[in-house]
């Protein structure tokens, strides 16, 4: 069931949503979607493979907006101290992390404002 669940979030929702988002954006819009360094981990197996066939389908339409609209983000961010990284890496020293704010500004800066 919980498998089922990641799947339909990270793939089947996202393989709806753009065709169905595409043509309502506007010239110069951004699409921002993040890759995940815990894909090749252990005990991330669904994950994982979840999150590596959202970014094939988000590269795949970067292909085919190429010289269109909109401009696609890929973006990696570095490890920081949120909830959800505490769920995968229980008791981790989380003191060498990034700061949330830190690294938010890191990401933007790379979105060619």
């Amino acid at each position: 069931q919980r498998q089922m669940c990641i799947r339909d979030s990270n793939v089947t929702a996202l393989a709806k949503l753009i065709p169905m988002v595409s043509p309502l954006l506007e010239k110069n819009s951004k699409a921002v979607f993040f890759e995940d360094n815990t894909i090749m981990k252990k005990f991330s197996s669904i994950y994982g493979a979840t999150k590596a066939a959202q970014i094939h389908i988000v590269k795949t339409w970067k292909e085919e907006c190429k010289s269109s609209t909109p401009q696609i983000y890929i973006l990696r961010p570095n490890p920081m101290p949120t909830a959800v990284r505490a769920r995968f890496y229980p008791g981790e020293n989380r003191k060498h992390l990034q700061s949330v704010d830190i690294e938010a500004k890191r990401l933007v800066s790379l979105l060619e404002l």
